[in-house]
């Protein structure tokens, strides 16, 4: 899970974001702020459009667009064989398109 706090923001035009801040001392919030900067344009999926994020004074901040469409799921509560195999499809793709690719083994 994410460990630090995920802030929704509805910006006057109507339009929503999410920022999310973390203490550095873990680094969950680092490498989703990697990924974010280094490879989710090229993901192949749909994700939230990043719109930056920077690490500096031992907090992180990461701001994307918020998934108004996503519903949040309860991982005590089994969801549906479609749901799941969704997923898994959506997991495969990316995993796929990144699969021993150069870019992984950079710093």
């Amino acid at each position: 899970g994410f460990a630090g706090q995920v802030l929704r923001v509805r910006l006057r035009q109507g339009s929503n974001l999410v920022v999310k801040l973390w203490d550095t001392t873990t680094a969950a919030g680092d490498r989703e702020l990697h990924f974010s900067e280094q490879f989710a344009d090229r993901a192949g999926i749909p994700l939230p459009r990043f719109h930056g994020g920077r690490v500096d004074g031992g907090r992180g901040v990461l701001v994307t667009d918020a998934i108004d469409i996503a519903r949040q799921g309860d991982v005590l509560v089994a969801e549906g064989t479609g749901s799941i195999s969704s997923i898994a499809a959506t997991l495969g793709v990316l995993h796929a398109r990144f699969w021993e690719h150069d870019d992984l083994s950079r710093p």
